[in-house]
């Protein structure tokens, strides 16, 4: 097939797309704290326990990250040691972190 054809395809099942499209407001109000959300690119992400499971993160108000993780060798990385559950504490900055285990792992 030509590809004028396809590219002409394309295009009009792009326009159809658009047609059929709606603005819909969010079915709740507009958060006045939070105006934007910015991702950290790859480079910027540090990667400490290489193998696990890591899930949901918690920045706490005592300014330490807490994460929940499994599958892992624990924090201070432990090799050939996994555990199915772990709480992590994070403290300090990137460049300067502490990694200890609050609970779950082989210390504890």
């Amino acid at each position: 097939m030509d590809h004028r054809i396809i590219r002409i395809i394309f295009v009009l099942i792009g326009f159809d797309w658009l047609i059929g499209c709606e603005q819909h407001n969010p079915p709740y109000p507009v958060n006045p704290v939070i105006s934007d959300v910015c991702w950290s690119l790859s480079f910027q992400v540090i990667c400490k326990a290489t193998g696990s499971d890591n899930w949901s993160d918690v920045w706490a108000n005592n300014v330490n990250l807490y994460i929940a993780s499994g599958d892992s060798c624990d924090f201070p990385r432990k090799p050939f040691k996994k555990s199915n559950l772990d709480f992590t504490r994070i403290e300090g900055t990137s460049d300067n972190s502490k990694d200890f285990n609050v609970w779950g792992g082989f210390e504890s």
